[in-house]
């Protein structure tokens, strides 16, 4: 049986309504996991489709990208600046290879422990 579960989906969508609520900018557009994108506000949201990018414009006419998340969030606030943001989404995308090295290097150790153990 398949249960259809729409998590991250839904977790991006709170983004987006929080960056709409507290944003300093205009938002622009909404760009989706396949390409996709809508011009807003003209548009309706679908909320079954992950959203990957927010495009945003100032007063100036500068358009930035930021992606729903935490850091995307303090930049349309004003929190942080763009080269801050761009920081700090490269230093999670390396926190995350990390993890990712070190628990696949785990599982391949504790593997290896266990058939040396079994042998």
């Amino acid at each position: 049986m398949c249960v259809s579960n729409h998590a991250f989906e839904l977790q991006t969508h709170r983004m987006y309504e929080r960056i709409q609520k507290e944003s300093i900018y205009r938002l622009v557009r909404i760009v989706y996991t396949e390409g996709k994108s809508i011009d807003l506000p003209n548009e309706h949201i679908n909320l079954l489709e992950l959203i990957t990018k927010i495009t945003i414009k100032d007063n100036e006419g500068n358009i930035y990208e930021i992606e729903p998340s935490e850091s995307g969030l303090r930049f349309a606030r004003g929190d942080i600046s763009y080269k801050e943001y761009l920081r700090l989404q490269k230093k999670e995308t390396r926190q995350m290879i990390t993890i990712l090295t070190v628990l696949t290097s785990s599982l391949f150790i504790t593997g290896w422990a266990f058939i040396k153990y079994l042998i």
